[in-house]
C-alpha cells in the first residue's frame, strides 16, 4: 500500500489545479479479495475531488475516433 500512497500524494501534487485527473483503473490481482481491492482503489483517490478512473484492455492501447 505505500506505493498507492506515494501515487496519491503525487497526483495531488501535481494536479492540485487539474479541474479533472483521469487515471487508469489499475486490475485486480488474483490475489486480492474485492473488498482489499475497494480499499486500494479508495487509498488511491483518496481527497482528490474531481478524479476518474478509466478502464482499458490489458497490454493494449485502445484509440477511438469518430469520423
Amino acid at each position: 500500500m505505500r506505493t498507492t500512497y506515494a501515487f496519491n500524494q503525487m497526483v495531488r501534487k501535481y494536479s492540485s489545479d487539474a479541474a479533472l485527473v483521469l487515471c487508469n483503473l489499475p486490475l485486480p490481482s488474483e490475489n486480492r479479495t474485492a473488498e482489499t481491492y475497494m480499499e486500494h482503489l479508495d487509498a488511491m483517490m483518496a481527497n482528490l475531488p474531481r478524479a476518474l478512473l478509466v478502464a482499458g484492455q490489458k497490454d493494449a492501447d485502445v484509440i477511438t475516433m469518430y469520423s
